[in-house]
């Protein structure tokens, strides 16, 4: 569900840039910043808050359209009971892991499909 939400923010962007480069180039820049970037802003921003990293990174998952994948395993290492499952109390709820991971797939794929047939080919 992850791939689907990054490949849906990754079609909107075509109706906007012509250039298949530029469109190359954006599309491994955000899938670098999403997978490597928030773990550094997490980490980061739980340095300098309250919160603590593990909540600010779970905190950040739901602006990411691959945290999908952190709450996966934070949701299987509660089940099993392993992980850092404790740390992130009340910061994952689930039905703001469902909405998020929805609107990271209904939104960009939306408005690239409003914009597409907008576009004369």
């Amino acid at each position: 569900m992850g791939l689907v939400a990054f490949f849906s923010l990754t079609y909107l962007f075509p109706t906007f840039i012509k250039s298949s480069g530029g469109y190359l180039g954006i599309s491994i820049f955000l899938f670098l910043l999403f997978t490597i970037g928030y773990s550094i802003i997490g980490a980061i921003l739980g340095l300098y808050t309250n919160l603590g990293i593990v909540k600010a990174q779970y905190v950040l998952g739901y602006f990411n359209p691959l945290g999908i994948f952190q709450f996966g395993e934070y949701y299987v290492d509660k089940l099993i009971g392993a992980g850092l499952v404790s740390d992130a109390s009340g910061v994952v709820i689930l039905p703001l892991v469902v909405l998020s991971s929805v609107l990271w797939i209904a939104v960009p794929l939306i408005l690239g499909y409003m914009r597409f047939r907008k576009v004369e080919i």
